[in-house]
């Protein structure tokens, strides 16, 4: 009886291990599954935050174009330098309200530049290519294609946006659209912004290329690529047409 006793007690003991290792596992397991599940969605969710930042960039630049556009009436005020520069004469604000002084004007200028990518952005943009973009970006593009700015190994797009200095004119950015060095990492926005700026008699077709990191381990090139449609004249006449 005794050695019964002992038996039982040795099976019993034996059989407490068994689950003891089956619940580690199981903890393992739902470990690893949560992770991933919690690493998917930092990945999901900092691409959305990129691509939202990207939207808000290319609407403010849109806003601000047919801001300018809006009293313009001669045409010969808006000037197409280049396919990525454009200059646009346009009246200033009378003292103390946001109303159109029409006896006064100033310039302001809208360029694509190639700027340097900042040293602490170097190394997880190293890989990216602006001047020479894969067939499925390209198509995706409204601008890229067309495009005569090449922003090399190092550098990579923006939109500066220039307004003479004096009194009474209205706001602009005070730093270029997209600024990398505002960012510690590639996924906090939008990486680069090229313009392409053309006319057809009184209308201004711009085409913005929105550039953007995916792929948080091993991040490559995304593009959004937008255009839009403005018409010189009063703000009655203002027209923007985006695809």
């Amino acid at each position: 009886m005794l050695i019964n006793n002992k038996s039982k007690r040795h099976h019993e003991a034996g059989f407490s291990l068994i689950e003891v290792m089956i619940a580690a596992v199981l903890v393992v397991v739902i470990a690893v599954m949560v992770s991933s599940f919690m690493s998917k969605g930092q990945k999901q969710a900092a691409q959305q935050a990129t691509q939202d930042q990207s939207i808000k960039i290319r609407q403010s630049l849109a806003d601000l174009l047919k801001r300018d556009l809006a009293y313009v009436v001669n045409p010969a005020d808006v000037v197409i330098i280049s396919l990525h520069e454009m200059t646009i004469k346009r009246p200033k604000l009378q003292p103390g309200n946001n109303r159109p002084d029409l006896t006064q004007t100033y310039q302001v200028r809208y360029r694509g530049v190639c700027t340097p990518i900042p040293a602490t952005l170097q190394t997880p943009l190293s890989s990216f290519n602006f001047a020479t973009l894969p067939v499925a970006l390209q198509k995706r593009s409204s601008c890229t294609t067309t495009a005569t700015l090449k922003c090399g190994a190092g550098t990579y797009p923006q939109v500066r946006i220039e307004p003479d200095a004096g009194a009474n004119i209205p706001t602009y950015p005070g730093t270029p659209l997209p600024n990398l060095t505002m960012q510690s990492k590639a996924f906090h926005g939008s990486i680069g912004l090229l313009p392409c700026f053309q006319r057809t008699g009184n209308q201004i077709a711009v085409g913005l290329d929105a550039f953007m990191a995916k792929n948080l381990t091993s991040p490559s090139l995304d593009l959004m690529g937008e255009r839009f449609f403005l018409v010189i004249g009063n703000v009655t006449d203002m027209i923007i047409l985006q695809k």
